[in-house]
């Protein structure tokens, strides 16, 4: 689990793994993320997605549909 402190700019997969649900730690979580590499800028010109992972749990779910969705074009539940 990526806590609060390290330093990965190639997490590419970030699973939530805690019953924290704060806005401010959700949007940590989700830029953890969204962080853009020198390889993706240098290498492949364009940000590459990030999978989020979550538990079933609704509030959950809602509190990051509602921060990803001004970033994302399609939000997609893996069980669809």
């Amino acid at each position: 689990m990526a806590g609060e402190g390290y330093d990965c700019p190639d997490i590419a997969v970030v699973t939530y793994a805690t019953n924290v649900q704060t806005a401010q730690y959700i949007r940590q979580v989700v830029a953890r993320g969204q962080r853009v590499t020198k390889w993706e800028r240098e290498k492949v010109g364009h940000p590459l997605t990030t999978a989020i992972i979550l538990p079933d749990i609704s509030d959950l779910v809602e509190q990051f549909k509602g921060i990803l969705a001004p970033m994302v074009h399609d939000i997609e539940p893996s069980w669809h």
